[in-house]
């Protein structure tokens, strides 16, 4: 087993461990139907869609918001979509099952609302592997802001010196490391390999 400093890797969902897309998925839709809104993946950061992912809203309660900035038929088809194409990561899953064959303790940080955690949940097999999660919806706070790192860490007594986490988020990167968590972004999966060999860690 190799050695580290690190004992416990915490891993965001979208964009690291399932596909998460939501320009892509507003240009597969528009390629489909050329009188599609463009840019409406941008709802994903309005207030409504970060009280979604809260737990505040109801999905019903979201869509309904969001259909005085855009047609409801369109949301419904961009929230289908993304729940559709919500899947495991082939690179994800392996950079996981590399982590955790080092036997390194691995969690769940993730913003998401209970409606998408749903399709989440269908892969139990892959939830279960891990030592711990905490999701937005349950606790009613999300990613970047500081209280729900701080949720994880006390829930599961973790030291934040000995914890690395990988986001897709610059923002919520930039949080974990003013937390003093060491943190790498993951925009590449091949990336998030490397740093993780330097690391030493796979």
């Amino acid at each position: 087993m190799k050695s580290s400093l690190y004992k416990q890797v915490i891993f965001d969902l979208g964009g690291v461990l399932f596909y998460w897309n939501p320009k892509e998925v507003s240009r597969l839709l528009k390629e489909k139907d050329p009188d599609f809104p463009l840019h409406i993946e941008k709802i994903i950061y309005t207030q409504t869609w970060t009280d979604l992912d809260a737990g505040i809203l109801s999905l019903e309660e979201a869509v309904q918001q969001l259909s005085t900035c855009y047609p409801r038929q369109y949301i419904e088809r961009f929230v289908s979509l993304s729940l559709e194409k919500l899947v495991p990561l082939e690179k994800g899953i392996s950079l996981l099952k590399q982590v955790q064959a080092q036997k390194k303790q691995t969690f769940i940080l993730s913003n998401i609302s209970g409606e998408f955690f749903k399709k989440i949940s269908l892969y139990k097999s892959l939830l279960d592997s891990f030592d711990g999660a905490v999701f937005s919806y349950e606790i009613h706070t999300v990613k970047p802001h500081k209280k729900i790192y701080q949720f994880l860490l006390d829930k599961y007594f973790l030291k934040p010196e000995e914890c690395l986490f990988i986001d897709d988020s610059l923002a919520n990167v930039a949080t974990a490391q003013k937390m003093g968590i060491d943190a790498i972004v993951c925009q590449e999966h091949q990336h998030v390999h490397d740093e993780l060999l330097r690391l030493k860690i796979i």
